[in-house]
């Protein structure tokens, strides 16, 4: 045993000072660390255990290759590690490319300076408090490929603590995702078209709310989105498609609300994974318009909207009776489709003229 010991200790040490299999620069100059993961595949990592210890720090602006060489092995860089860049405190701008599919858990927390995130399309995931008091941070541009924002994952930043940035009804929301709503938040809450996520644990104990409304565009609802939201009485989709959520999403919901959904997907969502739980009712399916007068436009009911004619190559906006957009078009076709979410009373900005639309059902 005790020729045996020295070397477990030695190799003991070993671990704990070196977390990486290489290093290799970045264009911008600074020396990251990478970890092999899999065939021609690394993830970035802290040199350390979970820290930079005596290495280095990045400063300035980073740019994270896509591949990086070594070996004469070009690897595929597919994910930043859990504490990865924590406490950086010198970075001020970070640019992660779409060949990183995760985000670890605190990747780049408290780093102090860091003023910009610019996240590649291609990217997925990011972990629990990624960016979480990065108190500088106010620009953060987000891929369309995104499938899960954890909790807190940009809280205490500056864009988090920007009062502007939070709507009227409390709720923060970053590029096409929710991030936040506020816990005194009440009555009904509108999640605007255009966003197609609620992160995790966004709505968390949000217990005002008795209805909430959520966009066509609308696609992912994460862990915990709604949890102990146990006022709320009534969830209106007005998205053709289920979203995908898991089994937490609605935990501490007892009864579950009623689930009012457009017309014909009434069975979608019954056989759709964990919406089948609701009391689905189905909304009416618009067949009619009135009010549309104009010289020069026609306008007729297709499937989940109007068609235009007479517009072509005029810019087209259709606002709801609250002034907000439902949706735009810059240069309409010569038969250009305009989605509308329900049934209701609209106006169409058309060139000079504004139409008053009712879309309506029988």
């Amino acid at each position: 045993m005790k020729k045996i010991l020295p070397l477990l200790l030695v190799w003991a040490v070993s671990v704990s000072a070196h977390a990486f299999s290489f290093s290799a620069p970045a264009t911008t100059g600074q020396t990251l660390y990478y970890t092999v993961t899999g065939d021609a595949a690394v993830k970035v990592v802290a040199p350390a255990t979970a820290s930079w210890g005596s290495y280095s720090t990045p400063t300035g602006t980073l740019v994270i290759p896509s591949t990086v060489v070594n070996g004469g092995t070009t690897y595929n860089v597919t994910a930043i590690d859990r504490m990865a860049f924590q406490c950086c405190y010198g970075l001020t701008e970070v640019t992660i490319p779409g060949s990183v599919v995760s985000i670890g858990q605190r990747a780049f927390a408290e780093d102090t300076l860091l003023v910009t995130a610019i996240l590649e399309e291609g990217i997925e995931r990011i972990d629990m408090m990624a960016f979480i008091s990065c108190t500088r941070l106010d620009t953060i541009e987000l891929p369309t490929t995104l499938t899960r924002i954890a909790v807190s994952a940009f809280e205490n930043t500056a864009y988090y603590n920007n009062s502007d940035n939070w709507s009227s009804e409390m709720m923060l929301t970053l590029g096409q995702w929710v991030l936040k709503v506020g816990n005194q938040a009440s009555g009904t809450v509108h999640v605007h078209e255009g966003v197609m996520g609620v992160a995790n644990s966004a709505f968390l104990y949000c217990r005002y709310i008795d209805k909430v409304v959520l966009p066509s565009t609308m696609r992912i609802i994460g862990d915990g989105a709604f949890k102990d939201c146990y006022e709320v009485d009534t969830f209106q989709l007005h998205c053709n498609v289920p979203p995908t959520l898991s089994d937490d999403s609605f935990d501490g919901l007892n009864p579950l609300p009623v689930l009012m959904v457009p017309c014909s997907t009434a069975t979608a969502y019954s056989s759709a994974q964990y919406w089948n739980a609701f009391d689905i009712v189905e909304a009416p399916c618009p067949v009619g318009i009135e009010d549309v007068v104009s010289n020069r436009l026609e306008v007729t009911v297709v499937n989940g909207g109007v068609l235009v004619r007479g517009a072509e190559g005029m810019p087209l906006t259709v606002c709801d009776m609250l002034g907000r957009r439902v949706c735009k078009v810059t240069y309409a076709g010569a038969e250009q489709p305009l989605t509308l979410p329900t049934a209701g009373v609209y106006v169409l900005l058309a060139g000079n003229e504004a139409i008053k639309i009712s879309y309506y059902s029988r």
